[in-house]
């Protein structure tokens, strides 16, 4: 497949976007990788939006269950997500008013369940979270004393992914979610090609219960939406919806997120988009049509 995009197959890409960003007030920006050649098959961020730190919405919830993993953690453990009502706190309510019910540790990946990832949570486990990100060069040495002299209430919203308090570049959340569902490698970028930087340790089941749950969250959960556009069952992928904080606070916006791989389970290429001003839901949609087109071009042999 050639690395350079077909503008005639890409165009409904670009009046897509044209659309979104007219009606919405969004800006996009996007990586499309095949991690097979080792290329960038397309980017588009003019603003810089990728290389800037954001916070990180539901996406930290990968590393949660991470943390909580390697701290022994029961992926096979069932708990309740009961209803939130409205003006109750979360944590530890869910972001979805009505609950999930009950569910285990893939089901609450797939769903986003701020409940079942609150009730999990433990200040050695934050501080097992913290040490991942390190380890995965997501935050620096100041970062992580900020972070752990965070209160109890503020680690708690930061291991489900609600607030300001942990930032990261959206476009290295991107190549160490990989690293954790993929083959283990760590890449940098140029601008066509990807640079092996390192390879990461990461423990088969953590692998396992990470895949499945965006696999799940795919088929019916945050992100089937994504299967829906495609038409096909080979794509893995998770969203996040994050604080908005963009030279500074604004909680009437926020961020919306949006990675995704496949085919399921080892897999080739790769698709991260971030909205500055939107949703997770919003962002799968943009990259779902992108996917769709790249496998597309793919089957047509181009």
């Amino acid at each position: 497949m050639k690395n350079t995009l077909s503008f005639f197959l890409f165009l409904p890409i670009v009046l897509l976007l044209t659309a979104l960003s007219a009606e919405e007030n969004l800006s996009v920006s996007y990586i499309l990788v095949d991690f097979e050649q080792g290329s960038v098959i397309d980017r588009k961020d003019n603003a810089g939006f990728l290389e800037q730190p954001f916070p990180p919405g539901s996406l930290i919830k990968l590393f949660s269950t991470y943390a909580y993993l390697r701290d022994g953690g029961d992926s096979y453990k069932v708990l309740l997500c009961p209803e939130t009502s409205i003006g109750s706190s979360i944590p530890p309510g869910c972001w979805y008013r009505p609950g999930h019910g009950y569910m285990d540790l893939i089901g609450a990946i797939a769903n986003s369940c701020d409940t079942y990832f609150s009730k999990f949570f433990t200040l050695k486990r934050f501080t097992l979270l913290v040490n991942v990100l390190n380890q995965y060069q997501l935050i620096t040495g100041s970062d992580f004393e900020t972070l752990l002299a965070l209160s109890s209430a503020q680690k708690r919203e930061t291991w489900i992914g609600i607030g300001k308090h942990l930032r990261i570049r959206p476009v290295d959340l991107f190549f160490a979610i990989y690293s954790i569902v993929g083959n283990g490698s760590i890449y940098e970028r140029s601008d066509s090609y990807l640079i092996f930087e390192r390879k990461m340790k990461t423990g088969s089941n953590f692998v396992r219960v990470i895949r499945e749950g965006m696999r799940e969250g795919s088929l019916t959960g945050t992100t089937k939406t994504v299967q829906e556009i495609i038409g096909m069952k080979k794509v893995f992928c998770k969203t996040g919806t994050a604080t908005y904080f963009f030279i500074e606070e604004d909680y009437r916006k926020t961020h919306g997120y949006f990675i995704g791989f496949c085919p399921y389970p080892e897999p080739q290429w790769g698709i991260l988009v971030f909205l500055l001003n939107g949703d997770g839901k919003a962002a799968a949609k943009i990259g779902a049509t992108i996917l769709k087109d790249l496998l597309k071009q793919e089957e047509n042999g181009y």
